[in-house]
């Protein structure tokens, strides 16, 4: 289960002290058939989870409509924060809302509403938040993709 960030780094003139500059180097040289000019996006990492058939569930049922077809689907700020708000008020109720419930399947693990669980919903409103804070912080808003394989 993987949270991406895409960042929009296309080099622009009018964007004047904000431009990305980016450079691309194998064993220490820059790779020559890349060019820095001519890349628009990075995709990063923001999140992997592992087991946590939760979060996947709530991915399912509110981005990706219902389909579990391990496809990369777009999800925006506002979904993400919706499911931080679904992960906070699930840890301050004990886990006792429906809000993330825990789903079986294949390589899924527990169903168990244990310490691995809130283990995963802590640290998915740890790393969000953390994520957002450095966009506003720096003024970059950016586009998310869920992905999941099985």
């Amino acid at each position: 289960m993987y949270l991406s960030r895409r960042t929009y780094v296309k080099h622009y003139d009018f964007k004047g002290d904000k431009n990305f500059e980016i450079t691309v180097k194998q064993g220490g040289e820059i790779v020559p058939f890349i060019q820095p000019k001519k890349i628009s996006y990075l995709i990063t990492e923001v999140m992997y989870w592992r087991k946590a058939n939760a979060i996947h569930n709530w991915f399912v049922d509110n981005v990706q409509g219902g389909v579990d077809d391990c496809g990369t689907y777009d999800v925006s700020k506002e979904q993400l924060q919706e499911l931080v708000a679904a992960c906070k008020e699930e840890i301050k109720n004990e886990g006792k809302t429906e809000n993330l419930t825990p789903v079986s399947g294949f390589f899924f693990g527990s169903t168990d509403k244990d310490e691995w669980y809130f283990d995963a919903l802590k640290e998915t409103v740890k790393v969000l938040e953390e994520d957002f804070a450095q966009q506003e912080k720096h003024e970059q808003y950016d586009y998310y993709e869920y992905h999941s394989s099985w």
